[in-house]
């Protein structure tokens, strides 16, 4: 629908009658939802028969109300002569037959900021003073760029519904009790009809393998970056070996495979670019810990982590899964379900972020956001296994690196009495000095081995643990909830995992190639961020419109109309909108008009963060040297 009604309504006219009930019309179409009616003057009636003909009968209407000669004014947006516009959507309907129309309307929005004024009307060259006809009131174009700033301004989100009731689904492998079965899950919406062949929790694996996120972790460090070389793990190589691991927990405990895969192959969708040091960047950036200044926010005790809502990767995992990514008509996201999005969000500990920001108030609880753990078995599965993978990979990949010596660590195992372990790599090490084979790499063969049996440990240790721990569990799960957290190591076993968690950090995380990849990290991050937010121009279209949609969509009806597109407006009007938006100083969050900035700025800052914690690290730094 391109079609864009625009009744002139002259405030000061000689003769105010009309006017006065044109104003008081929409006002009450506005407030009530009801449809009014517009009756055309004579030569408006007989245009509009006339447009029907050939065109639509349906369009976009706007009612625009001004003084003297409608003039606007893009350096002093104050002289402005054009006071407000009722907007909404009508209907050209015959009287008399087919010799006249009138119009049937219904408002939803009435517009008076003049800045959103002048962006709206920007670019059509219309005089309201010169271009109707004599004694002409309406007039009826065909601008499809109008009809589409119209149509987004008109948008409402879809309001979730809930979906819970699915279908029991056999799967192809036998579930304990204790599991998720498939007519446990929740989403948000569940518009899409049931599918037999598939049950829910592989159509959320499905979803998360096709996304965009999903794919970008190939190119996102883990420890090393990728310049160290093509043998060390990336964010996607790790993914892939905690979703190895957590099916082989999950299948000896009779869970769910479909949604522990799913849960597995999310976990880290909402990783940074340059591992954990571009997750603390940001972080420390909301935090007004990095770029002291930036944000122009002069309040003593300023909660920054609610105010500004924080930066986790598991937080943002979720974000990006029920707002960033689009696949769907009727709503953003892919609507996947409260088991995987509390499990990504519970795979990791929960701090440094504020929920809120992340998915909708509304939903925060159906993730059991009071408790720290997963609620279902699955969840808590990733959670570990996350934990066994990186113990694996990370004392292989510094064996590779030369930052641990295999003598030193067996010797470790063994003074610090890890004796079931020590004996397993030991008896590897003697098998591989038999000589049974010519080896082609000793060295490689050396480290899988060590790898595999640290693995293997972990999953045998946490499988018989759990397996007591399930037995033991006294309260009721019928509804696949759980109160405690239940998948775990043995005590020996944690104290293990703890002890070559600490052997890590101090080789490994504290080496001097690590710090100076951190160091380089965050100054990339930092410099970004800074380039973004003093010249949001720089940012990619993408993020631009949904900036533009983000205000549109708020929950605060004065930030939604007065939001500004800052890639299709009025050049004027958008350099005027992204200096208040950057550069006013907010003191008093209590004052109306430095709220309204303050939340505009939340939005230009949380997509400042969506795209650069959404990009790889060549990504990164090819903007960074476009840029710098």
């Amino acid at each position: 629908m391109d079609n864009v009604i625009i009744i002139k309504n002259k405030l000061n006219a000689n003769y105010s009658g009309t006017t006065r009930i044109n104003i008081a019309n929409a006002e009450e179409s506005l407030s009530k939802g009801e449809e009014k009616e517009y009756e055309s003057r004579e030569a408006d009636a007989a245009l509009l028969a006339e447009y029907i003909k050939s065109h639509d009968h349906r369009a976009y209407i706007l009612l625009v109300s001004y003084n003297n000669l409608g003039r606007i004014d893009t350096k002093n947006i104050n002289n402005t002569e054009i006071e407000n516009i009722f907007i909404g959507e009508a209907d050209i309907v015959p009287v008399s037959g087919f010799e006249k129309c009138n119009i049937k309307y219904r408002m939803y929005k009435k517009i008076e900021n003049k800045k959103v004024i002048i962006n709206l009307l920007d670019g059509i060259d219309m005089n309201l003073a010169e271009d109707y006809e004599a004694g002409s009131y309406v007039m009826v174009r065909k601008i499809a760029s109008l009809a589409g700033t119209v149509r987004d301004m008109l948008t409402m989100p879809l309001p979730g519904k809930m979906k819970k009731d699915y279908m029991k689904h056999t799967e192809e492998y036998v579930l304990a009790d204790y599991a998720q079965h498939n007519c446990m899950c929740k989403r948000a919406y569940g518009l899409l009809k049931e599918d037999v062949s598939r049950n829910e929790f592989q159509r959320d694996r499905e979803r998360i393998v096709n996304s965009r996120a999903f794919r970008r972790l190939v190119d996102k460090a883990q420890v090393f970056s990728a310049e160290k070389g093509d043998h060390y793990r990336t964010r996607m190589t790790h993914t892939l070996e905690v979703n190895q691991i957590a099916k082989a927990i999950s299948a000896s405990l009779s869970l769910n495979l479909d949604l522990t895969e799913a849960i597995a192959l999310a976990h880290d969708l909402g990783h940074t670019p340059f591992g954990h040091q571009g997750e603390r960047t940001l972080r420390d950036i909301l935090y007004g810990i990095e770029c002291t200044g930036l944000f122009h926010i002069n309040i003593n005790n300023f909660n920054y982590e609610k105010q500004l809502g924080g930066f986790k990767h598991n937080y943002q995992g979720v974000r990006v899964l029920s707002k960033l990514e689009e696949k769907y008509v009727d709503y953003a996201g892919l609507d996947i379900s409260f088991q995987v999005l509390e499990g990504i969000l519970k795979h990791t500990r929960l701090k440094d972020a504020n929920i809120n920001e992340f998915i909708g108030e509304e939903y925060a609880g159906e993730l059991h956001i009071d408790k720290p753990f997963c609620v279902n078995l699955e969840g808590q599965v990733v959670a570990i296994a996350d934990e066994i993978a990186q113990r694996g990979h990370d004392i292989d990949d510094a064996i590779t690196s030369g930052l641990i010596d295999v003598e030193e660590l067996l010797e470790s195992l063994a003074a610090y009495k890890f004796q079931d372990l020590y004996k397993k790599l030991k008896k590897e090490m003697e098998a591989i000095s038999s000589d049974r084979r010519p080896y082609i790499n000793h060295r490689e063969l050396v480290i899988g081995r060590i790898s595999s049996c640290i693995v293997g440990y972990f999953i045998n240790d946490v499988v018989n643990q759990s397996k007591k721990n399930i037995e033991d569990y006294g309260a009721d799960y019928t509804d696949g909830i759980f109160d405690e957290r239940l998948i775990k190591f043995s005590k020996n076993g944690e104290a293990c995992c703890l002890f070559l968690e600490k052997l890590i950090n101090k080789r490994v995380i504290s080496d001097s190639e690590v710090a100076k990849f951190d160091y380089n990290a965050g100054v990339v991050i930092r410099k970004l961020f800074e380039s973004y937010y003093k010249n949001p121009k720089l940012l990619h279209s993408g993020t631009l419109r949904k900036i533009y949609v983000d205000t549109l969509l708020s929950q605060n009806p004065q930030v939604a109309g007065d939001a500004i597109d800052l890639m299709n407006g009025n050049l004027d009007i958008v350099r005027q909108e992204i200096e208040e938006i950057t550069n006013a100083e907010i003191t008093d969050l209590s004052d109306e008009k430095q709220k309204l900035i303050f939340e505009k700025r939340k939005i230009l800052i949380r997509n400042i963060v969506d795209y650069i914690a959404g990009m790889t690290d060549s990504y990164a730094m090819k903007e960074y040297h476009k840029i710098h």
